[in-house]
């Protein structure tokens, strides 16, 4: 069983591509989430889990997800992580998490993906974004092909600053993912698609404009696909690409 947390459809395409590579089902986290949903998870293979790393590990609500849900079936799981360079010191955090609900790493591994964290960073342009994603499809087929041969491994760039990533600037970072500075300009049309994507549902449509209401995650969604770029983040976001990955992985 494939379970996956996904904002902007890196992990979602990842998770897309091991389901397909496995012949596994598919089980989307974050729409789960959405709707306040828990499950307990009965599967005959190896759990794999995919999500994006955010400061160094999956997301806090992914993360709560997981610890709050029940797993029924082997005890050994693969994780995968989608991030823009490096994973930080997600392993060790994963390791921890999956402990808590009787689950031990087989398998560790990630898939550079364009950023879409445009808070703080450019996303690429179509183009660099496509031959990013090519590239990540060929590493999905490895690992795909590694779970499928029962294969142990562990891949992470370890070293102290990725540690310092995930033990110190984690928490700080979560305590800044607010979503009051989310804004709409005047190429808004209402047509809610944000509201939609949010895992959180906090986005509401008030007078057919969308008002920010809530917990948020900073996983980007609203503001990357939105069809008309009218959404920014203060001044942060101005003048900057849009990243939202819509493709299906095919084999």
């Amino acid at each position: 069983m494939i379970i996956y947390f996904s904002g902007t459809g890196n992990s979602r395409y990842v998770a897309e591509g091991l389901a397909k590579i496995l012949d596994d089902r598919l089980v989307s986290a974050t729409d789960l989430i959405k709707f306040k949903e828990k499950d307990t998870f009965n599967s005959k293979k190896p759990f794999v889990f995919v999500g994006p790393a955010y400061v160094g590990r999956f997301p806090k609500v992914f993360r709560k997800f997981i610890k709050e849900s029940m797993f029924l079936g082997p005890r050994g799981a693969y994780v995968v992580i989608t991030c823009a360079a490096s994973p930080g010191d997600a392993y060790g955090s994963i390791v921890a998490d999956l402990k808590r609900v009787g689950l031990s790493v087989k398998g560790f591994s990630y898939v550079e993906m364009p950023t879409n964290y445009i808070v703080m960073f450019n996303p690429p342009n179509k183009e660099d974004a496509s031959k990013m994603v090519a590239e990540a499809k060929i590493k999905t087929i490895e690992i795909g092909n590694k779970i499928k041969e029962d294969q142990s491994f562990v891949e992470t760039p370890g070293g102290f600053a990725n540690k310092f990533t995930s033990v110190f600037a984690y928490p700080i970072a979560n305590l800044f993912f607010k979503s009051k500075k989310f804004k709409t300009t005047d190429k808004c049309n209402g047509c809610g698609a944000c509201a939609l994507l949010c895992p959180f549902e906090s986005i509401h449509i008030e007078n057919d404009k969308p008002v920010w209401r809530g917990k948020c995650t900073h996983c980007m969604a609203c503001i990357s696909a939105c069809p008309n770029e009218a959404i920014e983040y203060g001044n942060k976001s101005k003048g900057k690409n849009r990243y939202y990955l819509k493709d299906k992985f095919e084999l």
